[in-house]
């Protein structure tokens, strides 16, 4: 009998159905929040949303960070936490994708550390990786944070959030139990404003989350479960909003379906290599996890199909599909219109020896199903997807 523990996590809400204005009155007043700081991209801080959410908080907005790019750079992440601090906030209402709410994660861990520059934001990352327990949440921050996703990337699930380097092209997380989004507001209206091809890409990393957790040789019912209904949900959803960008139904959809993706880490269940080369991916070149996803995915599993072709087989049902999951993921990332090459997504040859010696060591990669003997290997698997 394999071990499995099944952790809670400190998020208390999950709010959809209700139009995201009154659900963060209801919410803040719930909480007995009164000092907002808003964390948003430049991007989204200029969307009608925005100016509503603002409008709405009033005096209760205590401060804003409006600047967070994509990767969460260190520099940004030292200046919100200054302008955190001085605001003196007992929530952030983190509004916009993967890289916002991850910001906020970094900012809150700052605010709770004293850290106030970026050797000491380094020093932070390193003593708080990914390995802390996500269920010990006897004692949470003060602060607490508020996610409205406005893509489906599912940052809003985890307690760690990913920052870059931007002078070594590397990827670090922080972690910490009360990273946790207390709550999350769903609102497919906020994904309107986001363009029609990231909100499809994250919609494929979503699948990604799902997809390797079901492909996990350890096999856990909750987790294949809610994976197994997260991808029947994408794979219908996504072609749906690509043919009509108004379709609200099908937008909350995705927005469950992600929601879902994430739900067997609660299990124990495991990512893989599509992931680990995510992230070194992402961290040297620039390239939104969204589309490394698309690229990589597909490839991994045929990768993987020696030692898992019984799991894999799951994926491509719940994908619509007859075949490999393999070919199943490639299917529909072509439908969606989506990169399915490292060099469309600007990713030199050049850079593959570099990008898989970095892959082997990412934590990812030790829990993928086959395990890789060396950076050969990896660069092998690269080298196809180019």
């Amino acid at each position: 009998m394999t071990p499995f523990v099944h952790r809670q996590f400190a998020q208390q809400r999950v709010r959809y159905g209700t139009p995201f204005l009154d659900a963060i009155d209801d919410e803040l007043a719930l909480a007995g929040d009164t000092r907002i700081v808003l964390v948003s991209s430049s991007r989204q801080a200029a969307t009608p949303e925005a100016a509503l959410l603002r409008e709405r908080l009033g005096g209760r907005l205590v401060g804003e960070i409006a600047d967070i790019a994509p990767h969460v750079p260190l520099a940004g992440i030292s200046r919100g936490a200054a302008i955190a601090r001085n605001a003196r906030p007992d929530c952030l209402i983190a509004l916009g994708g993967g890289s916002v709410i991850d910001a906020a994660k970094a900012i809150l861990a700052c605010v709770e550390a004293g850290v106030d520059d970026e050797p000491a934001l380094q020093d932070l990352l390193a003593r708080t990786r990914r390995g802390v327990e996500p269920s010990a949440w006897d004692t949470l921050p003060a602060i607490r944070i508020i996610a409205i996703p406005t893509t489906l990337s599912a940052a809003e699930c985890s307690w760690f959030g990913g920052v870059t380097n931007p002078a070594t092209g590397t990827k670090a997380a922080v972690s910490a139990a009360g990273l946790m989004p207390r709550s999350i507001v769903y609102d497919p209206v906020l994904t309107r404003d986001v363009p029609m091809r990231v909100f499809l890409a994250t919609g494929v990393k979503a699948i990604d989350h799902a997809a390797e957790r079901l492909a996990a040789l350890t096999v856990c019912p909750y987790s294949d479960a809610v994976s197994l209904k997260a991808l029947a949900l994408l794979s219908s959803a996504l072609p749906r909003v690509r043919a009509d960008s108004g379709d609200l139904d099908a937008r909350l959809d995705c927005q469950m379906g992600a929601w879902l993706s994430m739900a067997g880490v609660q299990a124990g269940a495991q990512v893989g290599a599509s992931h680990a080369l995510g992230h070194v991916i992402g961290g040297a070149t620039g390239a939104l996890h969204g589309d490394t996803s698309c690229v990589c995915l597909a490839p991994v599993m045929r990768w993987n199909e020696a030692v898992n072709a019984d799991r894999q087989s799951a994926i491509s049902q719940a994908l619509g599909g007859s075949g490999s999951a393999g070919d199943a993921v490639e299917t529909l990332v072509r439908a969606l219109g989506l990169p399915t090459r490292l060099r469309d997504i600007g990713v030199e040859r050049s850079l593959l020896p570099n990008l898989a010696a970095r892959a082997l060591h990412d934590p990812p990669m030790r829990t993928n199903p086959r395990r890789p003997r060396d950076a050969g290997e990896i660069e092998a698997l690269l080298a196809s997807m180019w």
